[in-house]
């Protein structure tokens, strides 16, 4: 088991290192190196990553609902004052990457992996968040492979003994990856 207090003591990845370990389609691994570059770059985005109780609590539910509900009240503390400016990104994003796979939200996928990145690097339940995020991940490839009508038994492959179909998880379109941790961590998008 990982525990967060080592994970928050680790050497950490480089941002582009995330971003590279995001856009592969296969399982992230679960290493406090991940924990902590994704904690320095979430704040160095200006996230909030110093929650209240119920916050943390927030974001261990099932499903971003609204900002009021599910994972929203954890999310928008952590967003804080860039809560409109990265509503209004994904927005955009989801015309620009095509996001609805499956979802009529078209934001929602994303919204509930960006929760799952708050909850992975405040050290939230890792283990289960990163069974989250493996098990979303995986859905979105797949649904990425039908799409672009690319084969998806590599990415069954890279995912094995990963849950295809995890409880409420919407999908998105895992291009966006890169750019939404550019995003967060505050760096200018093209």
């Amino acid at each position: 088991m990982l525990n967060p207090e080592n994970a928050l003591n680790s050497p950490e990845l480089s941002l582009n290192q995330l971003k590279t370990l995001f856009f592969e389609p296969k399982p992230i691994p679960l290493s406090p190196e991940l924990v902590l570059g994704l904690r320095h770059a979430l704040e160095a985005g200006g996230l909030n990553l110093e929650l209240s109780e119920p916050a943390k609590q927030s974001l261990k539910q099932g499903q971003f609902r609204n900002w009021k509900s599910g994972r929203g009240p954890g999310l928008s503390e952590a967003l804080g004052s860039r809560r409109n400016d990265v509503e209004e990104w994904l927005k955009t994003s989801s015309e620009d990457f095509k996001m609805t796979l499956g979802d009529n939200d078209k934001t929602r996928g994303a919204k509930q992996f960006t929760a799952d990145l708050v909850a992975l690097a405040i050290g939230l339940d890792i283990e289960a968040t990163v069974k989250r995020i493996n098990a979303r991940l995986f859905r979105s490839w797949l649904l990425y492979a039908k799409k672009h009508q690319l084969t998806p038994e590599q990415i069954k492959e890279n995912f094995s003994g990963v849950p295809e179909r995890g409880p409420d998880l919407a999908s998105f379109d895992p291009e966006i990856l890169p750019h939404l941790i550019d995003f967060l961590a505050g760096k200018p998008q093209n």
